[in-house]
């Protein structure tokens, strides 16, 4: 998925008064977890982490691949859903959230080595 895909997606599942920018910080924040606690942890894979900016990285694709990458939306659905102090649905949207992040994790526990060292655990959230 792509990050104006995406964005151009939660505005229209989920109504809300932030622009590009403040979703965009969101995605990075998000995207850098994943690059820290997951990608960066496996054997082979040494990712820098990012700083997208809606103007100029609407195109990018983002790093979770389909199917996992729901996990974008639910967590953007979390920070909206806190922001707006909307907390019964916040619950809903961070439980799925954290439903699709374990899901990856796993996937990615399972499909790849971790990385040798003195940091034997890996993936959890």
């Amino acid at each position: 998925m792509k990050l104006k895909e995406l964005i151009e997606k939660i505005n229209k599942l989920k109504l809300n008064e932030y622009d590009e920018d403040q979703l965009t910080e969101w995605v990075t924040e998000l995207e850098n977890y994943v690059i820290v606690n997951i990608f960066n942890r496996a054997e082979g894979m040494d990712y820098e982490q990012v700083r997208y900016r809606y103007e100029e990285d609407g195109e990018t694709e983002l790093m979770v691949p389909d199917p996992f990458s729901e996990v974008y939306l639910h967590y953007l659905a979390s920070k909206i859903d806190y922001w707006q102090q909307e907390i019964e649905s916040y619950n809903n949207s961070v439980l799925l959230y954290n439903a699709a992040y374990q899901a990856f994790a796993d996937y990615m526990r399972r499909n790849h080595k971790p990385k040798s060292g003195p940091n034997k655990r890996i993936y959890l959230h």
